[in-house]
């Protein structure tokens, strides 16, 4: 799989980059390797998340505070699911992905 075709089937199973960008106000997506990163707003102690996939198909997600040229990771939860993604962070970050 291509750098950028990972990235786009996690922002799908997360909703789509539009409603990310609706829902929680998402923006300065980017990529790499194996993961899709971005920021966002509505949460006080975290504004960015970083979604991984693991080489047993399962994700690591994890929630980082970013403040100037700060940053700190405030959590990670390992070994998510495709179907639990969405649930997982918004337990998390306390924020829905989408309406349904």
């Amino acid at each position: 799989m291509s750098n950028r075709l990972v990235a786009d089937t996690i922002a799908e199973q997360l909703g789509g980059y539009g409603k990310l960008e609706a829902m929680i106000n998402a923006k300065n997506f980017s990529y790499d390797n194996n993961s899709l990163t971005f920021k966002f707003s509505g949460n006080k102690n975290i504004n960015c998340i970083k979604v991984t996939l693991e080489p047993n198909d399962t994700y690591t997600v994890t929630y980082y505070k970013i403040k100037r040229l700060d940053f700190a990771i405030v959590s990670e939860t390992k070994r998510v699911y495709a179907g639990s993604l969405k649930t997982s962070i918004r337990n998390n970050i306390g924020l829905r992905l989408s309406l349904a």
